[in-house]
């Protein structure tokens, strides 16, 4: 009974774990700048505060203004690559990123709004972001 109780509650904390090793692991450059970003974005979601509305550049502008310092460099790095990964001909050789979303991670985790809340870790919110909006609010 316990042991069906920890499968159950711990379920979204391990699709979450999952996604993010998914994202960060991926093979291919673009496929790795695209899944750093949806992280990124997932961050955000889980850390309580609402992603901004803009374009790729100006998303990353306005929450590397509302995070503490160091932070910033690794939105802007992070931001650049999704552009180019979108829009230029060729990527060039693309950092893992990892190092970038940990950066972000860790400044999240610092902002008095968002802080380490354990049930955040256990029932993160970007696990229901896609059933609330995809049943239209």
């Amino acid at each position: 009974m316990l042991g069906a109780l920890l499968a159950v509650g711990g379920s979204p904390w391990l699709v979450r774990t999952l996604r993010r090793r998914r994202r960060l692991g991926a093979v291919a450059a673009a496929d790795r700048v695209e899944g750093a970003w949806e992280e990124f974005r997932d961050l955000v979601w889980d850390a309580g505060w609402e992603w901004p509305t803009g374009s790729v550049r100006e998303s990353g502008r306005h929450l590397a203004e509302r995070l503490p310092d160091g932070a910033d460099a690794a939105i802007k790095e992070l931001a650049t690559w999704v552009e180019r990964s979108r829009y230029a001909d060729s990527l060039g050789t693309v950092p893992a990123l990892t190092d970038q979303v940990t950066t972000v991670r860790d400044a999240l985790a610092r902002t008095r709004r968002s802080g380490r809340v354990p049930w955040r870790e256990v029932l993160p919110r970007s696990i229901w972001k896609r059933f609330r909006w995809s049943r239209g609010a």
